[in-house]
């Protein structure tokens, strides 16, 4: 019985949810639909006009999906078949569908009837009983569903065998308390306007479900084996505990998070938004950068050849409220407060760091069968390098204490003025990880990787001018460095880092702003796993599918995946968009992976 509740359920969610990858102009009754939802639900999905939205996702798709399939056909051919009428008569396709869902998990559908006692009337396979319910039982059809007048030009949908949860729904969409009056004039705007819109009410999902989470994490943190890691074990056993806290604090301050998805024949956009509850610590943190920058100026530094490049507008506000609430985490889950001395220093050097900072940075990044295994490169404005220089020492000192004290024995070596170039002073960071991969047991398979993917340890190149200080880590990194000093910092973004930033900062998510190429990504780590072959234990026999990820920088890739953010008034949003051309580059990846791992399979019968 569990088992067909939850098949019913499922099929009421795909049959609806078909168009949630939608666009197209919104009714006037949106608004009125809007206003019907409960102020406590715990989460709704509605799709804006439900035949142009399928029609632009279409758009998108094409040329794109391996499988050519129209959604809008699908999703015609599906409501056909639960209504029993391929004209689908009474049904406003041009309406908007939602689907809702209340704090005792009951979920139902609102969806667009024209006129809903014609519709029971004139539908063969309708019966409506007397409490007002009709079941719509079409031949053929894989389930029966119940229904009921809302009002305002909508029906509440549900399976039959959920008909007795009718009744609760309608009287919660019936009541005085609406959702308009827990999301922002804002997150309403964009409710009735985006193509398609989710909401999630984090605020009681917390509270219905964070003593589960808590139980399975500490749970987790019992079962966890420890004793084989080595001296990594009391460091593992600190993370679980801080992962822990760190859950409590900013989950237990979420309020709600919203989602929107745009697609046209070029791009998918898809728009997440976490609002913080008001007064909390969590909004506290989340606000405007006072001093951000119309434009970036550090395009020249980015590494169009790496996987992954980034501008950030550096918020100190909002930095120095974060990193001083990591520190009362730390504290939190230090049980005997040995380490209170020590954090309190950081905190010190932290904000005195900060305080040095000028407004920018830059980033670029990649894996690679190097080691270590990753490229690295930043750039980073500076206003007072004085400070900077001065903090340098005691900071990496201080973070030896830190690391120690957490039960991770790391030795920091930091040697400053090895060198200059073109009057940038250069300093090496070396992180010598002997004493962490150090081991009773010479097979100890974490030793052993470690020791194959970092060696004993970890190099940084720092190199500091008047007013900029940069990091490079990886193959050659000091002839990257200079490299970088030689650049120029306005020098325009080209290809596809260009694209990204363009996408971005059209529609205002500019504090930060990141291209990803899937291609180059999904390409350096298989250059990683090849350095990885070996590698094996008896938990895992067999070695890693390497060849599967060779051959995929061959792949033509002129675009990227664009990501950026913006920060004010207690709500962190991100965008990412999608471009249809890195779609397809990407499927030409998929394809070549399946295609060597079938041939794989049959070499190896």
């Amino acid at each position: 019985m569990k088992t067909m509740k939850l098949k019913t359920r499922r099929m009421l969610i795909i049959t609806c949810l078909m168009a949630v990858f939608a666009a197209g102009p919104v009714q006037a009754a949106d608004d009125a639909l809007l206003g019907m939802l409960p102020e406590d639900a715990l989460f709704c999905v509605r799709i804006n006009d439900l035949n142009a939205t399928l029609g632009k996702m279409d758009a998108y798709l094409t040329g794109a999906s391996p499988v050519p399939v129209s959604l809008a056909m699908l999703a015609n051919m599906q409501l056909a078949g639960v209504v029993g009428d391929p004209m689908m008569t009474g049904i406003d396709m041009s309406g908007t569908f939602t689907v809702v869902g209340l704090p005792d998990m009951t979920v139902g559908l609102l969806a667009p009837i024209t006129d809903f006692p014609e519709f029971v009337k004139n539908n063969p396979n309708c019966n409506e009983g007397t409490d007002g319910i009709a079941v719509l039982s079409a031949q053929g059809a894989m389930m029966s569903f119940a229904m009921v007048n809302a009002g305002q030009g909508y029906a509440i949908v549900v399976p039959e065998s959920e008909k007795a949860k009718l009744a609760a729904l309608k009287a919660a969409l019936s009541a005085d308390s609406s959702l308009t009056k827990r999301i922002s004039a804002a997150q309403a705007k964009e409710a009735v306007t985006a193509p398609a819109w989710a909401y999630i009410n984090t605020a009681a999902l917390y509270q219905q479900f964070s003593p589960m989470v808590l139980s399975q994490m500490d749970m987790a943190q019992q079962n966890m084996p420890t004793n084989e890691l080595g001296k990594m074990g009391d460091f593992v056993k600190m993370y679980f505990k801080m992962y822990a806290e760190t859950f409590k604090t900013f989950a237990g301050d979420a309020d709600s998070v919203t989602i929107a998805i745009t697609p046209d024949a070029a791009n998918l956009a898809l728009d997440v938004s976490l609002k913080a509850k008001d007064g909390s610590e969590t909004a506290q943190m989340l606000v405007s950068n006072p001093k951000a920058e119309d434009d970036y100026t550090f395009t020249g530094y980015l590494n169009s050849d790496l996987a992954i490049n980034g501008l950030v507008k550096m918020n100190q506000p909002s930095l120095q409220r974060m990193y001083d609430k990591f520190f009362d985490i730390l504290d939190a889950i230090d049980d005997e407060k040995t380490q209170s001395e020590t954090l309190e220093k950081m905190k010190e050097i932290t904000e005195k760091s900060l305080a040095a900072m000028g407004s920018e940075a830059a980033f670029s990044f990649s894996y690679s069968g190097n080691q270590p295994p990753f490229t690295l490169t930043e750039v980073v404005a500076v206003k007072d390098m004085a400070t900077i220089k001065e903090l340098m020492n005691d900071s990496w000192s201080m973070a030896g204490d830190f690391y120690a004290e957490m039960g991770l024995p790391l030795t920091f070596d930091y040697q400053a003025a090895t060198s200059t170039y073109k009057g940038a002073t250069i300093d090496t960071i070396s992180i010598d990880m002997t004493a962490m991969i150090k081991s009773d047991d010479p097979n100890n398979p974490m030793t052993k990787a470690i020791e194959q993917i970092y060696g004993d340890s970890l190099t940084y190149i720092f190199a500091h001018d008047k007013n900029k200080y940069y990091v490079t880590m990886g193959g050659d990194a000091e002839a990257v460095v200079k490299k970088l000093i030689d650049q120029e910092a306005s020098a325009p973004a080209t290809g596809e880092v260009k694209a990204a930033i363009d996408l971005l900062q059209k529609g205002g998510y500019n504090d930060f702003a990141c291209s990803i190429n899937i291609i180059k990504l999904l390409s350096g780590l298989g250059d990683m796993m090849k350095n990885m072959e070996g590698l094996q234990s008896s938990d895992c026999p067999q070695p890693m599918p390497t060849e599967l990820f060779s051959g995929l920088g061959s792949i033509p890739t002129q675009s990227s995946l664009a990501m950026g953010g913006q920060i004010s008034d207690g709500q962190i949003s991100l965008r990412t968009v999608l471009p249809k051309q890195h779609l397809m580059e990407v499927m030409a990846a998929v394809m070549q992976i399946q295609q060597k791992a079938m041939q794989g399979g049959m070499q190896q019968q």
